[in-house]
C-alpha cells in the first residue's frame, strides 16, 4: 500500500468523484421504479381517505351497522380460513396413517405369504 500524503488529496478528490459516480449507475434506475410505484400508492391512500371520509359522514346508527357487518364478514373469513387449515391438517394426518398402515401392514403380509 502506498502511503497517502496531504499533497495528493486535492488530486485524488476528482478521481474519487468520477469513480463513485460511475460505480453507482444502478441508482439511476431507482427513481424510475419509485415513480411507477408512487402513483399507485397515491391512489390507494386516496381511496382509503375517501372511504374514511365516507364512513365518518354517516350517522351513528349507520356506523354501528357498518361495523357489525364488517365484524360478521371478518369472522366468516376467519372461520373459512381456520376450516381450510383444519382440512389440510386432517388430510396430512390421514396421509400419515395410510402411509404407516402401508409401511407396517403390507410388508408383513408379503413376508407371511412366502
Amino acid at each position: 500500500m502506498n502511503p497517502l500524503h496531504e499533497d495528493d488529496l486535492p488530486e485524488m478528490l476528482p478521481k474519487l468523484k468520477s469513480e463513485t459516480s460511475s460505480s453507482f449507475l444502478v441508482t439511476s434506475h431507482s427513481p424510475e421504479i419509485m415513480e411507477v410505484s408512487t402513483p399507485s400508492l397515491h391512489r390507494i391512500y386516496n381511496f382509503i381517505g375517501k372511504l374514511i371520509a365516507w364512513f365518518f359522514s354517516r350517522s351513528h346508527i349507520e356506523k354501528i351497522l357498518i361495523l357489525v357487518i364488517l365484524a360478521f364478514t371478518g369472522f366468516a373469513m376467519l372461520q373459512a380460513a381456520l376450516k381450510l387449515i383444519a382440512s389440510v391438517i386432517s388430510l396430512l394426518l390421514l396421509a400419515t396413517l395410510v402411509y404407516l398402515a402401508y409401511k407396517f401392514v403390507v410388508p408383513n403380509n408379503i413376508e407371511q405369504e412366502y
